[in-house]
């Protein structure tokens, strides 16, 4: 079974043609609405939904808690093998659910759309495909779309997430970290109906600042020490070698000292740097080494046990 999970908020008028549009679907599924603190209509348009299709199921949150922890919310409560996701304006083609579920049959764990054309403007068109152009660029997943709200995986994928902030926009890029598999088709792209989008200017620095964070825990959550062990011997051979041309010069050449305090301060600056950077490093070892032993268990996923 195909579990699809549809996170909204103020999405009243489009809950019921979304299932009409669903219902068309030769598929085996279920669809989980999660209400992410909606101000209009949108549960009794679920509660309506629920009545005429046997398959709808609804999950309200108590507050708005973001799009993150609503996906959450439905990973945890779908029951399907695979989970699907899909935005709930309108503008995503529940057909293409069909095209990326037969590409999981075949062997991928995650597969993800590419929406090539049909932005809501010139502007939004050229700020996504710079920013998945930069992606391309500071990421090893070569996607062309990695924030197509049109997927489909695995439900050990689903379940394995670990969504916060706004880490829904890099699914495929976490899903890619845990060693699974990801493809990508290209998929429509339809104009909104109803309703006004949720995403403003500041959608792309969050998307920018969100990347950095998921990109140096992605590289260095399991290993603190490869960050800041780095910058601080760096920075204690910068200050080490600063101190060292100045006593060499004052000892060997006879240079006055006092005309070089500037410079030996600089140098005491790079060495308390660097010592508080491997401190850092040593602690952020001590704390992930600390939460393993708490969680008693491995990363490394298990196929099969006897």
């Amino acid at each position: 079974m195909l579990s699809v999970v549809v996170p909204v908020r103020d999405e009243g008028p489009n809950i019921a043609p979304l299932c009409d549009e669903l219902a068309t679907l030769d598929a085996t599924f279920e669809v989980l609405f999660v209400d992410d603190g909606s101000t209009d209509h949108t549960w009794d348009a679920i509660r309506q939904a629920r009545q005429r299709h046997p398959w709808v199921r609804g999950l309200r949150l108590d507050q708005a808690t973001g799009k993150s922890a609503a996906y959450a919310a439905g990973f945890r409560a779908a029951q399907g093998e695979l989970v699907a996701t899909l935005d709930g304006d309108l503008q995503d083609d529940p057909r293409d659910l069909l095209t990326l579920t037969e590409c999981v049959r075949d062997g991928s764990d995650l597969a993800v759309g590419w929406k090539r054309s049909g932005k809501s403007s010139g502007t939004t068109f050229l700020a996504s495909r710079l920013a998945n152009l930069l992606l391309r660029v500071v990421t090893p997943l070569r996607l062309h779309d990695m924030n197509c709200p049109v997927r489909v995986m695995r439900r050990e994928v689903a379940l394995s997430l670990d969504l916060r902030a706004d880490h829904h926009r890099y699914i495929p890029l976490l899903a890619h970290a845990k060693g699974y598999t990801v493809s990508e088709r290209e998929v429509s792209n339809r104009p909104r109906q109803h309703g006004e989008s949720k995403y403003g200017g500041g959608k792309y620095l969050r998307s920018a600042t969100t990347l950095l964070g998921v990109g140096l825990y992605l590289r260095f959550g399991q290993r603190p020490m490869a960050l800041f062990g780095g910058l601080g011997l760096t920075a204690l051979m910068v200050g080490f070698l600063i101190c060292l041309t100045v006593v060499c010069g004052w000892a060997f050449f006879g240079t006055d000292i006092d005309d070089d305090i500037p410079t030996l301060i600089l140098g005491a600056v790079f060495l308390l740097t660097g010592m508080q950077f491997v401190g850092l490093g040593l602690l952020g070892e001590i704390v992930v080494r600390r939460v393993r032993l708490a969680a008693h268990r491995s990363d490394v996923p298990v196929a099969e046990e006897l």
